[in-house]
C-alpha cells in the first residue's frame, strides 16, 4: 500500500492528484478567505518571482521553498485560523500550494 492516500484520513499525506481533488472540491466560499489573505501579504517582487517559478516548473515550482517558504505559508495560514481543523486535513502540506498559487493569480486589495 501506498503512503499516500486520495483521501484526507489519518495521518497520511494525500498523492498530489489526491489533494487537488480535495483542494477543487473546496467550496470557493472557505477557500477564498484564506486566498485573500495570502494574496495581500505577497508583495509585487515575490508574486512576480513565484509566477516565474511556476511558468518555468509548473508541477514542482514550489519545492525548492517548501521547507523555508512553504513552513512560513503554512504558519502565516495557521496563526488566522487557516489550519488543519478549518479544512478539515492532518496536515497543511496537502494543500497549501494550491491556495498560494490561487493568491498569486489574483491580487485582492
Amino acid at each position: 500500500m501506498s503512503k499516500f492516500s486520495d483521501e484526507p484520513v489519518g495521518t497520511q499525506p494525500m498523492s498530489k492528484i489526491g489533494a487537488r481533488k480535495f483542494y477543487n472540491a473546496i467550496p470557493e466560499e472557505k477557500r477564498l478567505p484564506a486566498i485573500i489573505l495570502l494574496s495581500k501579504k505577497i508583495s509585487a517582487q515575490d508574486r512576480i518571482y513565484m509566477k516565474k517559478l511556476r511558468d518555468k516548473n509548473p508541477g514542482d515550482w514550489y519545492i525548492s521553498q517548501h521547507f523555508f517558504g512553504g513552513m512560513a505559508v503554512r504558519n502565516y495560514l495557521r496563526e488566522y485560523g487557516f489550519g488543519e481543523k478549518y479544512w478539515p486535513i492532518w496536515n497543511l502540506d496537502d494543500i497549501y500550494v494550491f491556495l498560494l498559487e490561487d493568491a498569486i493569480d489574483k491580487e485582492y486589495t
